[in-house]
Protein backbone atom coordinates (compact mmCIF):
# COMPACT_ATOMS: atom_id res chain seq x y z
CA UNK A 1 0.00 0.00 0.00
CA UNK A 2 2.71 2.32 0.42
CA UNK A 3 4.71 1.82 -2.52
CA UNK A 4 1.54 2.04 -4.70
CA UNK A 5 0.83 5.93 -2.77
CA UNK A 6 4.68 6.84 -2.72
CA UNK A 7 5.41 6.79 0.36
CA UNK A 8 8.33 5.58 2.51
CA UNK A 9 6.80 2.38 4.22
CA UNK A 10 8.45 3.12 7.62
CA UNK A 11 5.68 5.91 8.06
CA UNK A 12 2.46 3.51 7.83
CA UNK A 13 2.18 1.22 10.73
CA UNK A 14 -0.94 -0.26 11.91
CA UNK A 15 -2.22 -2.31 15.17
CA UNK A 16 -4.47 -4.75 15.42
CA UNK A 17 -7.10 -5.10 18.47
CA UNK A 18 -9.74 -7.80 19.15
CA UNK A 19 -13.06 -6.56 19.98
CA UNK A 20 -15.45 -9.27 22.15
CA UNK A 21 -19.63 -8.31 22.41
CA UNK A 22 -20.45 -9.15 26.14
CA UNK A 23 -23.49 -9.15 27.59
CA UNK A 24 -24.08 -9.88 31.29
CA UNK A 25 -25.11 -13.99 31.44
CA UNK A 26 -29.18 -14.46 31.98
CA UNK A 27 -28.80 -16.02 35.16
CA UNK A 28 -27.32 -12.97 36.34
CA UNK A 29 -30.53 -11.35 37.54
CA UNK A 30 -29.40 -7.29 38.83
CA UNK A 31 -31.87 -7.77 41.95
CA UNK A 32 -30.02 -10.37 43.45
CA UNK A 33 -26.98 -7.81 43.18
CA UNK A 34 -28.64 -4.68 44.30
CA UNK A 35 -25.80 -2.74 45.36
CA UNK A 36 -24.51 -3.61 41.82
CA UNK A 37 -27.45 -3.09 40.10
CA UNK A 38 -27.26 0.40 39.23
CA UNK A 39 -23.69 0.15 37.65
CA UNK A 40 -24.10 -3.16 35.55
CA UNK A 41 -27.70 -1.26 33.77
CA UNK A 42 -26.37 2.13 33.59
CA UNK A 43 -24.56 1.44 30.12
CA UNK A 44 -27.25 -1.14 28.97
CA UNK A 45 -29.21 -0.20 25.97
CA UNK A 46 -32.69 -0.48 26.49
CA UNK A 47 -36.15 -0.91 24.33
CA UNK A 48 -39.01 1.06 25.23
CA UNK A 49 -42.18 -0.06 23.67
CA UNK A 50 -45.66 1.82 23.15
CA UNK A 51 -46.97 0.78 26.76
CA UNK A 52 -44.10 2.02 28.48
CA UNK A 53 -42.55 -1.69 29.28
CA UNK A 54 -38.67 -1.21 28.73
CA UNK A 55 -36.89 -4.49 27.72
CA UNK A 56 -32.86 -4.94 28.13
CA UNK A 57 -31.21 -5.01 24.40
CA UNK A 58 -28.86 -7.60 25.48
CA UNK A 59 -31.55 -9.92 27.07
CA UNK A 60 -34.05 -10.19 24.20
CA UNK A 61 -33.98 -13.34 22.44
CA UNK A 62 -34.60 -11.09 18.93
CA UNK A 63 -31.83 -8.73 19.32
CA UNK A 64 -28.76 -8.90 17.31
CA UNK A 65 -26.48 -7.88 20.25
CA UNK A 66 -28.06 -11.07 21.94
CA UNK A 67 -27.26 -13.11 18.47
CA UNK A 68 -23.47 -11.49 18.13
CA UNK A 69 -22.46 -12.63 21.45
CA UNK A 70 -19.54 -14.43 21.57
CA UNK A 71 -18.45 -13.81 18.41
CA UNK A 72 -15.09 -12.04 17.62
CA UNK A 73 -14.11 -8.93 16.00
CA UNK A 74 -10.73 -7.08 14.93
CA UNK A 75 -10.30 -3.40 14.87
CA UNK A 76 -7.44 -2.61 13.04
CA UNK A 77 -5.96 1.24 13.46
CA UNK A 78 -3.69 2.14 10.99
CA UNK A 79 -1.45 5.89 11.44
CA UNK A 80 0.67 7.58 9.31
CA UNK A 81 3.77 9.77 10.41
CA UNK A 82 5.53 12.39 8.66
CA UNK A 83 2.65 12.78 6.26
CA UNK A 84 1.06 16.09 5.76
CA UNK A 85 0.31 15.72 1.85
CA UNK A 86 -3.29 15.77 1.78
CA UNK A 87 -3.02 13.96 -1.84
CA UNK A 88 -0.91 11.41 -0.61
CA UNK A 89 -3.66 11.02 2.67
CA UNK A 90 -6.39 10.68 0.85
CA UNK A 91 -5.25 8.44 -1.75
CA UNK A 92 -4.24 6.37 1.27
CA UNK A 93 -7.46 6.31 2.69
CA UNK A 94 -9.31 5.38 -0.56
CA UNK A 95 -6.91 2.74 -0.78
CA UNK A 96 -7.91 1.67 2.44
CA UNK A 97 -11.49 2.15 1.39
CA UNK A 98 -10.72 -0.11 -1.55
CA UNK A 99 -9.09 -2.92 0.54
CA UNK A 100 -11.62 -3.03 2.95
CA UNK A 101 -14.64 -3.63 0.52
CA UNK A 102 -12.61 -6.25 -1.52
CA UNK A 103 -12.13 -8.01 1.92
CA UNK A 104 -15.84 -8.06 2.74
CA UNK A 105 -16.47 -8.94 -1.17
CA UNK A 106 -14.10 -12.22 -0.43
CA UNK A 107 -16.06 -12.96 3.10
CA UNK A 108 -19.27 -12.85 1.69
CA UNK A 109 -18.24 -15.37 -1.14
CA UNK A 110 -17.04 -18.01 1.53
CA UNK A 111 -20.16 -17.98 3.16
Amino acid sequence: MAETAGVDPECIGYVEHAVNLEVLPKAVIPEKYNEYAEEILRNAVKLVNKEGKVTLLFSDETSLINKMVGYLSKSTYIFAIGISDKEIVQKIKNLLKENIKKAIEEETENT
